[in-house]
């Protein structure tokens, strides 16, 4: 949308809006609301209209013309079996839409007139996935799900003839939909068509040169493939990192195309000199959950320092660092809002995966355990001195597809000197690597505070003690040592330097404490303490009885900062699966009751001057994470349905710090009191059990004088929490 010397841009949005920007001012200058998700947008300049396909009611879809700028809905809704992807040619004179095995196209504008329509289809014996016009609106090219690409010519005189034959409803939507207006199709003479086929999977998108002698395609294959037209001769672009998404050309230079990429990566390409010129990154997606699932960490909680999710923050830098697919870490700048850097930990030359793909959603299918498809990064750490990184990434197992178990490797990282990071952008180069660190599943990591020191832990029972093989502290208790001293330390590799565990117990988590001197490990229901210097047991706490987690095993343990306290998950059941579950209840107070008593996870606190529990809480506890500077933590909780909402079930802020043993029993007091109080006029009143539950508990602890949660804060997500990291400042 051009208004003189200002440049204005539509965009929408699953949110139902549809908003005006200036792109010059980064400002928006309008907005409307059109009630629905949007799927799909397109603007007709010519008209004045922007199209938007909705998601309508029970999965159907609606394309709504809506006149700017007054927003007001235009004449000629079109009604479509799902919301889909819509086209429109380079004049704003044709609009077209996919869904399924149909290719709707029509006239922009033309139902402005009143008269109503059939649209015009061109079927296909297969489902499209993409469409586009070619500059002189002559000529549509479509992709289907087979990797084929139909071309058809000259297809305004066909349209023509259709809406002749077409016309002259006067109610309702127009017609489309699968064989929408196939009683006139015979008397219509579709356009010629060509079809061309290279792609191995579904066409991800299409584009028209200028000039409309070249079209290209894109797909998973991660290759961009240039057609002569009309000898339909080829031309690749191969490796380009990932899937295409979408191709779109410059009006500067007719050479130039910018390529969009599922993994969030836009590259500029010249098509004259056949080379990427630029590449700009966003944040590239997480792995997907279900391949880490069938590696088995899809509820995989590690330590201190890093996070199921593998979401931690860069010691110094500040910088977001976070995995994304083939075994990458991405290290993303959230004050600046930009892509900083990115590591590859495992070497990787993305490809598409046909026959295994296809292999492994048989397995799924059939309810069987399938293998791990690509590799992954699961958990990393930074060093205390942000000098060293250490990962742990699982790729596909050899062997057989079911049920095997994906293979793990540790590796430890150096940081990259200044002139090696300018030349090659990668901020951390291998130090060490070691293949199958634990017989089982590497379920926890952390680092020491100030020592290159890490632990690992094991489904099998085992922890290791890891440091570099010529540290000063290798043998015994830490040293005085310079940062000088860590920096000439940096040239020695890795080894294991002790081995330990608990009653053969598997081992789920591993957190040091704030001045490094002492482990705890997570043993099952037992948090056990360590000197990780004499690798000698010091301590063992014990979930509380009491706890309606009791038997389940801690998931995760961390020492608060500044304070006596370690805090601890308790783990059972998903969250999501066991609100899933609960609803299948007759009523609404049953089902909140079944939610309540299926958590299946709590947060427990003890004191470490005595070694007691200091309180407990049973929250659907998605994760956590401790504040590096203050006695605080923060728990993210998958939150209940707004009838039974509490102050408990909220994501919150703990606050552990102590202030005087007697001042601290009677704040703890008249806390229970006002919840217990709070609860018994929720029963009157007619509340849900939950309240209920949560009165009784904060009762019970105050009668035991165990210290109840000074809640800080909270902050409402309408989706679950995956993953909780504090900042270090």
């Amino acid at each position: 949308m051009d208004s003189g010397s200002s440049k204005l841009v539509l965009s929408s949005s699953l949110d139902g809006s549809l908003r005006q920007w200036d792109i010059q001012e980064g400002a928006s200058v309008q907005t409307w609301n059109i009630g629905m998700p949007i799927e799909s947008m397109v603007y007709s300049k010519p008209v004045g209209l922007a199209y938007v396909c909705v998601h309508y009611k029970q999965g159907q879809g609606r394309v709504i013309p809506c006149q700017l700028p007054s927003g007001k809905e235009a004449a000629g809704r079109v009604r479509v079996s799902k919301a889909g992807g819509l086209f429109i040619s380079e004049s704003g004179r044709h609009v077209g839409i996919i869904d399924k095995n149909s290719l709707f196209v029509w006239a922009a504008g033309n139902s402005t007139t009143g008269k109503r329509k059939k649209l015009f289809n061109l079927p296909h014996t297969k489902p499209y996935t993409c469409a586009a016009f070619d500059t002189t609106d002559s000529v549509i090219a479509a992709g289907d799900a087979s990797g084929r690409i139909l071309v058809w010519h000259n297809f305004p005189p066909s349209l023509a003839q259709w809406a002749k034959l077409a016309s002259g409803s006067t109610a309702g939507e127009e017609a489309a939909g699968p064989g929408g207006g196939a009683a006139d199709a015979a008397t219509v003479q579709l356009p010629a068509c060509t079809t061309v086929h290279w792609h191995a999977h579904a066409v991800g998108s299409l584009c028209f040169s200028l000039d409309g002698a070249q079209l290209l395609s894109g797909g998973q294959e991660g290759v961009l493939v240039m057609w002569a037209l009309p000898s339909n001769k080829r031309t690749y672009l191969p490796r380009l990192g990932g899937p295409l998404c979408g191709i779109t050309t410059s009006k500067a230079d007719p050479a130039k195309f910018a390529v969009a990429q599922s993994d969030n990566t836009v590259r500029l390409v010249n098509t004259a000199a056949m080379a990427v010129e630029a590449s700009v990154h966003g944040l590239r997606p997480p792995p997907p959950a279900a391949a880490l699932a069938a590696a088995g960490y899809g509820t995989c909680c590690s330590a201190a320092s890093s996070s199921p999710a593998g979401v931690v923050l860069q010691p110094g830098s500040g910088h977001l660092v976070l995995p994304a697919e083939h075994a990458n870490l991405q290290f993303f700048d959230v004050a600046r809002d930009r892509h900083v850097a990115r590591l590859q930990v495992s070497p990787r030359n993305p490809v598409s995966f046909t026959e295994s793909a296809t292999n492994h959603a048989a397995a799924a299918a059939a309810g069987q355990a399938a293998a791990l498809l690509t590799p992954a990064v699961v958990l990393q750490a930074f060093t205390g001195d942000a000098q060293g990184l250490i990962t742990v990434d699982v790729r596909p197992a050899t062997g057989g597809l079911y049920g095997a178990a994906a293979d793990s490797t540790l590796r430890f990282w150096d940081c990259s000197r200044s002139s090696q990071l300018a030349s090659t952008n990668v901020p951390y180069t291998l130090n060490t690597s070691a293949d199958a660190p634990h017989r089982g599943m590497v379920t926890g990591l952390c680092c020491h505070p100030t020592q290159h020191m890490a632990v690992t832990t094991g489904s099998e029972g085992e922890f290791k003690v890891w440091q570099r093989s010529n540290s000063s502290g290798a043998q015994g208790k830490p040293s005085s040592s310079s940062s000088s001293d860590a920096a000439a330390e940096a040239a020695g590799h890795w080894r294991c330097s002790a081995v330990g565990g608990y009653k053969g117990l598997c081992l789920n988590g591993c957190s040091f404490s704030q001045d490094g001197s002492l482990l705890a490990v997570a043993a099952g229901s037992t948090a056990t303490l360590w000197d990780p210097y004499e690798n000698a047991l010091v301590g063992a706490l014990v979930v509380p009885a009491e706890s309606s987690s009791s038997g389940g095993s801690l998931r995760q343990l961390n020492f608060v900062h500044n304070s006596p306290h370690l805090v601890g998950l308790v783990g059972g059941r998903h969250p999501a699966a066991a609100a899933a579950s609960a609803y299948g209840g007759r009523s609404r107070q049953l089902q909140q009751h079944q939610i309540a008593s299926s958590w299946g996870s709590s947060i427990v606190v003890w004191d470490l001057l005595n070694g007691a529990v200091s309180w407990y809480c049973d929250l659907p506890v998605c994760s956590l994470a401790v504040d590096p500077a203050y006695p605080l933590f923060a728990v993210g909780v998958t939150a209940l349905p707004r009838s039974s909402s509490s102050s408990s079930t909220a994501g919150a802020a703990a606050d552990s710090s102590t202030a005087g043993e007697q001042q601290e029993q009677q704040q703890q007091a008249a806390a229970g009191g006002r919840e217990a109080a709070n609860a018994a006029a929720a029963a009157t009143a007619g509340r849900e059990a939950a309240a209920e539950a949560a009165g009784r508990e904060a009762a019970a602890a105050a009668a035991a004088g165990y210290p109840a949660a000074g809640i800080g804060g909270g902050v409402q997500s309408n989706k679950p929490f995956t993953a909780v990291c504090c900042s270090c400042t």
